[in-house]
């Protein structure tokens, strides 16, 4: 990338950015759908301008849906665009469709520091056409994973690009930490780039340090992350309840299932991650019981999701030191969905293909690390 043509590279990204656009252009004439209408349409805080600094001390669903979830930048985003087109659905669509598009390039730009040329513009092409990326773009609540998307690549851009030409600049990192505030403040689960960061630095950034020296001058820079994340945290806290902020998903209530069940429903539900981010022929607008086993104790319903995550944790460690590449790809997919994948702590879903927005680009990275070999 560093003696990459300046005019081969903005072709590269102009072409990843076309195939963006036109995989996300028709949903330009939607209207408001599902979420959307409770947190936009009925929602009279998004319906003006005045007083916008009220976000930050409120909650993303209003009382009268619940006062669950934490993400005053989105609710932004929604005033920004309801005043603009007054009401119309089109502005919100249309600014779904230029984050995705940038989003897209900014994955060519990671990948770029990650793979050959070739190979990062096969991971970004395959990125922007994703087609389990459709209900983020296609519904107007979907800017929040879209901008997340867009500020975390950036920013582990930021700082693979930066370590591979030397010691990241203290401008850099202000940067970053920048990017990485206005992340969480547009979705809750942004919190994981400090861990996407570390492992970038042990396993893709080229450095003759030993480990130990190399952790040793991150600790200042990783400690700025930490103030952003503890800062973020405590304004989230004092507007939701819990840690996890959300009312769990309502056959985790209904059910009443313990910490383990929940567990093991996920792990029952792992192979659903795998065929979403691999090959996701068919869509669905919702993934819950009948179609995803609520499970009682453990079963072979459980074993395929079992079998499929002890393998991806060995060709974790298999290509540790063979094809770092594939290694930090599959890590990156683990630690950003873990937010989202109940086996930490329960969310408002089972399953939501708009989840794997963030994930699928670990994914892509992985795959497209096998083009070289």
């Amino acid at each position: 990338p560093g003696h990459m043509r300046p005019n081969r590279w903005w072709v590269a990204a102009a072409l990843v950015g076309l195939l963006a656009l036109a995989a996300s252009a028709n949903s330009i004439v939607n209207g408001f759908a599902y979420d959307d209408i409770y947190t936009i349409v009925r929602d009279p805080r998004a319906h003006a301008l005045s007083a916008w600094w009220t976000e930050f001390t409120g909650t993303y669903w209003s009382v009268r849906w619940g006062g669950d979830g934490y993400r005053p930048m989105t609710r932004l985003a929604f005033r920004l665009a309801w005043a603009i087109g007054d009401g119309s659905p089109m502005p919100f669509h249309a600014m779904n469709i230029v984050v995705h598009l940038a989003g897209s390039v900014a994955v060519f730009w990671l990948a770029t520091a990650l793979l050959p040329f070739a190979a990062a513009w096969m991971a970004a092409a395959f990125y922007a056409v994703h087609p389990v990326h459709a209900e983020a773009i296609a519904n107007s609540v979907g800017i929040a994973e879209l901008f997340v998307l867009l500020l975390l690549v950036t920013s582990a851009a930021l700082y693979i690009h930066g370590r591979r030409a030397g010691p990241v600049t203290w401008r850099r990192w202000l940067a970053i930490a920048t990017l990485y505030a206005f992340a969480c403040f547009f979705k809750e689960h942004a919190i994981v780039l400090p861990a996407v960061l570390l492992f970038a630095e042990l396993l893709v950034v080229p450095d003759r340090l030993s480990v130990r020296q190399r952790i040793t001058n991150l600790r200042l820079p990783m400690l700025v992350l930490t103030v952003v994340a503890v800062a973020f945290l405590w304004a989230r806290t004092s507007a939701v309840r819990g840690v996890s902020g959300f009312v769990p998903a309502i056959p985790f209530q209904t059910l009443n299932l313990t910490s383990g069940d929940r567990f093991l429903t996920m792990i029952g539900a792992a192979p659903e991650w795998f065929r979403l981010l691999l090959w996701p022929q068919r869509l669905m607008t919702d993934y819950a019981p009948p179609y995803l086993d609520m499970a009682e104790g453990p079963s072979l319903i459980q074993l395929p999701g079992a079998l499929l995550l002890i393998g991806t944790f060995g060709l974790i460690v298999a290509c540790w030191r063979r094809s770092p590449v594939t290694s930090f790809g599959i890590i990156w997919i683990v630690l950003t969905l873990l937010p989202v994948s109940n086996l930490i702590l329960p969310t408002g879903v089972l399953l939501a293909e708009r989840t794997l927005m963030l994930p699928s680009v670990g994914a892509m990275i992985a795959i497209c690390s096998a083009i070289p070999w």
